[in-house]
């Protein structure tokens, strides 16, 4: 059973009041932002950033300053990690194996997370 651990939590998820909230999801990992406009019980669009090959969730987060954009029109980021930075694209490694990471189930696993949470409106 996969278990769904939050950690590095600055603030208590109850009050909203925090910035950033770093998750765990079995060996992955993920950045959530949350604005501090949005109070407890507001259903708020959910925005899923992803990073390049060889990136992380944090890097494209700093990057693209794509908070601000949440910041100013009210909805939540999340910045997932690529397992090893790098996605399942389809492509063979270069051993010519297959890369049989789970994308989407952690894509999934997320938004059921996110779905637990009184400001996601998934």
């Amino acid at each position: 059973m996969i278990r769904i651990a939050l950690f590095s939590i600055l603030i208590s998820l109850s009050s909203f009041c925090f910035a950033d909230v770093n998750g765990k999801i079995g060996d992955r990992t993920f950045t959530v932002h949350v604005p501090n406009k949005i109070k407890p019980r507001d259903r708020t669009p959910v925005v899923f950033v992803f990073h390049g090959g060889g990136s992380t969730g944090k890097i494209v987060q700093w990057e693209s300053k794509f908070d601000e954009v949440a910041d100013a029109n009210k909805f939540v980021t999340v910045y997932p990690d690529g397992l090893n930075g790098i996605w399942n694209d389809g492509r063979l490694f270069k051993n010519g194996t297959p890369n049989t990471t789970d994308d989407v189930g952690f894509f999934n696993q997320m938004v059921s997370y996110l779905q637990n949470k009184t400001f996601s409106d998934l």
